[in-house]
C-alpha cells in the first residue's frame, strides 16, 4: 500500500507495463517516454486496486496509455485522474474492464500521428468492456482513433466538454445504461480513402442523454 512514482522521465521499450495492484497509489509528474512507436503493453495498468491519484504525467508513443480492470469481488476504481498528455498513441488511450469511479479531468490523447490518415486495426482512444459504472470525464480530447471511443457496457458515466474527433468509423455506445453526454463535440471524421466517420451511434442501449453536442 501507499505506492508511489515521482520523477523527471521514465525511457521505456515497447512492451514495458508497470502494473498496479496496491492501494493509495499515487503518479505525477512525470513523462514516460518510447524512444520508437511501442507495439504491445500498457504503461499504468491499475489490476483490482483502489485509490490512485494520478495528475500531471505526460506519455510518448505507448500503445495502450492506461487500463482499469478488475473482477468480482476485486473490481478496480475509486481513482482520480487530471492533467494527462497521450501522444501518439497506437491503440488505446484508455481502457476500461471491471471497474468503477474513475474521475479524469484535462486529458488530451492523439493517437497515431505517423500513420495519419491510416489507423491501427481495432484502435480507440477510450475502450470499455465488461462493468464499467460511475466513471466521470471532464475536457478531454480523443482524437487520431479509427473509433475515438468505443463503449459497452457502461452505466452511469457522464462526459462533459469533451471533444472526440477524427475518427475513421463512428464514435460507438452500445449495450449501456444512464450515460450523460453534455456539451460535447463529435466530428463526421476524416477517413482514409474518403471514409467519413458518422459522428456517434448509440446501439442497444437505455437512458442515454445527450445535449449541447
Amino acid at each position: 500500500t501507499g505506492d508511489s512514482i515521482s520523477s523527471s522521465r521514465v525511457n521505456c521499450t515497447s512492451g514495458d507495463t508497470i502494473t498496479i495492484t496496491s492501494q493509495w497509489f499515487s503518479c505525477h509528474d512525470i513523462e514516460f517516454k518510447f524512444a520508437t512507436q511501442a507495439t504491445a503493453g500498457t504503461v499504468l495498468k491499475n489490476v483490482g486496486g483502489f485509490y490512485s491519484d494520478i495528475h500531471d504525467v505526460t506519455i510518448t508513443s505507448p500503445n495502450i496509455g492506461f487500463e482499469y480492470s478488475g473482477s468480482a469481488p476485486y473490481y478496480s476504481g475509486r481513482h482520480v485522474r487530471s492533467n494527462i498528455i497521450m501522444t501518439n498513441v497506437r491503440l488505446h488511450g484508455d481502457t476500461f474492464d471491471g471497474t468503477h469511479d474513475v474521475l479524469t479531468t484535462n486529458l488530451y490523447c492523439i493517437g497515431s500521428e505517423l500513420d495519419y490518415p491510416s489507423y491501427a486495426a481495432g484502435s480507440a482512444g477510450i475502450k470499455t468492456t465488461g462493468w464499467v459504472e460511475g466513471c466521470q470525464f471532464t475536457n478531454c480530447t480523443y482524437l487520431l482513433f479509427e473509433r475515438t471511443h468505443n463503449i459497452s457496457g457502461s452505466n452511469h458515466c457522464t462526459f462533459v466538454n469533451c471533444y472526440f474527433d477524427s475518427g475513421k468509423y463512428a464514435a460507438l455506445l452500445e449495450d449501456s445504461n444512464n450515460l450523460t453526454i453534455d456539451n460535447c463535440w463529435y466530428s463526421n471524421g476524416r477517413g482514409q480513402a474518403g471514409v467519413s466517420g458518422q459522428g456517434l451511434v448509440v446501439i442497444d442501449s437505455n437512458n442515454v442523454t445527450v445535449s449541447g453536442s
